[in-house]
């Protein structure tokens, strides 16, 4: 499945607002940016075939703990470029945080 078709779908169901990204800072190759209280890493990969997969770990800091969960983007869901392969692994990250925060994916 390309991007095209993928991302249509994918994007018709999310409905969170960029106004709540906080930072972004590039670090060897990787974006880290705030949302909502919540550290993430986007580091979407490329295939073989030189199309990217998105790919980002959310950063959760609880007073010396450090918790790091890993979000996937769709396997068959492949992007022309490494950026639209992050913002679509932001978007994941921001439904899988705002679900968190209001207790609709098990982890609030």
């Amino acid at each position: 499945m390309s991007h095209r078709g993928a991302s249509r779908v994918e994007r018709g169901h999310v409905r969170t607002s960029d106004a709540k990204v906080e930072t972004e800072h590039s670090y060897r190759g990787m974006i880290k940016r705030a949302y909502r209280g919540h550290g993430v890493e986007l580091a979407s990969e490329k295939t073989r075939s030189g199309e990217w997969i998105a790919r980002a770990t959310i950063i959760i800091e609880v007073g010396k703990t450090v918790k790091k969960i890993p979000i996937f983007g769709r396997r068959r869901a492949t992007f022309e470029t490494r950026r639209q392969a992050d913002s679509y692994a932001m978007e994941l990250a921001k439904l899988w945080i705002d679900g968190r925060l209001w207790g609709a994916n098990g982890h609030g």
